[in-house]
């Protein structure tokens, strides 16, 4: 879990759910290629919440039918996409400038102008209760300078403005004004600017998602299918029953469990953005978790191997730092081995040489059955940490309400490994209503290096958030484990696919046609 967390046939006969029995009869004669009759289909593990997309989750359900301002490529490169140009017109990063591009019009007709994006991205600071508005910036107003041109100005510096504008992040999703006339049919319909349109007709709420088309879109080489469906499918079973039938041509963020039997098949694996599951140690205020010494003695104490294998099998990475390799701040983090006997040593030098006692607090919603929490809690033993765990329910507010009125010394708990990494620091782990920082501990060292971190860009920009990232770590705020993946099953035929892990959440509608998905075989591919 996550804050801040993700079609080739339809599943559906005269029915708008697949039955495993079906399935299962289908497997015999199965085939790891999609068919090429022109519709995508993936199958979802949860269905979303709306359509809205400044509300939907998970967010990737929209992206078909709603285009960002910018594009966040799987590789993690920022591309065009509505908005064809960007700058900051100041040094200080709090005067950003978007030019967008000329001739596109949303799929219900509208002409995409500066004005119109002004309306969606108001539209989406103004929301009550938005969780994503964090990730905005200190947004002071938005001027239209011309009519494809518009400035934001920021109250703060903000070094991540184009990165707050991209599919991840919500807020560069733009919704036509004529879907801002009737916002309540947000919920049920699609008014963007993307490939593809919702189709109410076919569609039937909380089961199947039918996507037509967009004939208006901009760019119609990177349209490759006819159609995408998107399906629900809560069963792990009844996902891979789907796939192996030709039913489904991708799972989407499926479970662990289906992905050797499906590589064996002949199916694409590839892997994204999941959690970086951290142990986040809260009172920092008081003992014995106010000492460095404690703090770093947690880090000594867990094997993340073995809970990498046993746990994930196999299919996660063991964490040492905040930020993973290869990502934006990241530096070479020393791998640490579980080390009871140094662990003991620094708890001893903290003045506790007969151990420490810590309440860590663990939600049944992320951790099923608490088996990490489990495992850290017989971890930490070892080496003299004895762990008093509070298992909650499955509902966020049972995790959330404990945690923010500090009943408890520390709690297990999972940041997205996807997410930018100033965003990581500032809004998630660190900075003001951080989860990770529920006392607003604070370090003028870190600050000072954020501070002017969001002044910068390019070369300066890199250096100073590595070495904030590297500070971070040091101070043992949050203790990193292992990082999750998201799992995504294909068939063998769907082109473009990554062949590699992903920081961010998979996407397969890229503007350009050189990056959007499609299936081998077909004219459009």
């Amino acid at each position: 879990m996550s804050l801040g967390s993700r079609t080739v046939r339809a599943i559906v006969a005269t029915t708008t759910t697949l039955t495993v029995g079906a399935g299962l009869a289908a497997c015999s004669g199965s085939s790891p290629a999609a068919q090429t009759d022109g519709t995508f289909t993936i199958a979802y593990t949860q269905a979303p919440n709306s359509v809205d997309p400044a509300t939907a989750a998970p967010a990737s359900f929209v992206w078909a039918a709603y285009e960002p301002l910018i594009y966040r490529d799987n590789d993690g490169s920022l591309r065009p996409a509505l908005a064809t140009k960007w700058k900051y017109l100041d040094d200080k990063n709090k005067t950003f400038e978007i030019t967008l591009r000329s001739g596109v019009t949303f799929s219900d007709g509208d002409a995409l102008t500066a004005d119109a994006v002004k309306a969606s991205v108001n539209r989406f600071l103004k929301l009550p209760d938005n969780a994503d508005v964090r990730y905005a910036g200190d947004i002071d107003s938005i001027e239209v300078t011309g009519k494809q041109t518009l400035v934001i100005h920021y109250g703060r510096s903000n070094p991540t403005a184009a990165v707050s504008l991209t599919q991840d992040y919500k807020m560069g999703l733009v919704i036509s004004p004529t879907g801002l006339k009737n916002q309540d049919s947000l919920a049920a319909e699609t008014h963007g600017a993307g490939q593809y349109v919702l189709d109410k007709a076919d569609t039937v709420s909380g089961s199947k998602y039918v996507f037509k088309r967009n004939d208006a879109y901009w760019n119609q080489k990177a349209v490759k299918f006819d159609s995408v469906v998107q399906t629900v499918l809560p069963d792990a079973s009844a996902q891979l029953s789907a796939l192996r039938s030709g039913q489904a041509d991708a799972l989407w963020n499926t479970s662990a469990d289906n992905v050797a039997t499906a590589k064996k098949a002949g199916f694409t694996y590839t892997s994204a953005g999941g959690d970086l599951q951290l142990l986040m140690l809260e009172d920092r205020k008081g003992k014995p978790l106010n000492s460095p010494l404690v703090r770093e003695a947690f880090t000594y104490a867990l094997d993340r191997k073995s809970i990498a294998e046993a746990i994930y099998g196999g299919l996660a990475t063991p964490a040492y730092s905040l930020v993973g390799s290869g990502s934006a701040g990241s530096y070479d983090a020393k791998e640490i081995e579980q080390d009871t006997a140094k662990a003991r040593q620094l708890l001893k030098q903290a003045g506790h040489p007969d151990g420490i006692t810590v309440s860590v607090l663990s939600s049944g919603g992320w951790d099923p059955n608490h088996t990490l929490a489990t495992a850290l809690q017989q971890q930490l033993a070892k080496s003299g940490i004895t762990v008093e765990l509070k298992s909650v329910g499955a509902a966020l507010s049972d995790f959330i309400t404990p945690l923010m009125d500090t009943k408890y010394q520390s709690a297990q708990f999972g940041l997205s490994a996807g997410a930018d990494t100033y965003f990581q620091l500032t809004t998630n782990a660190y900075g003001t209503g951080a989860l990770a920082n529920v006392q607003q501990t604070k370090d003028a060292e870190l600050d000072s290096l954020l501070s002017r971190a969001a002044t910068e860009q390019g070369d300066a920009y890199d250096s100073l958030l590595r070495q904030a990232v590297e500070r971070y770590d040091s101070l043992h705020y949050v203790i990193p484990i292992v990082t999750t993946n998201s799992h995504y099953l294909l068939a063998e035929n769907i082109t473009n696919v990554p062949t590699t892990s992903v920081q961010q959440q998979l996407s397969a509608f890229a503007p350009d046609a050189d990056k959007s998905w499609g299936i081998s075989g077909t004219s459009s591919s």
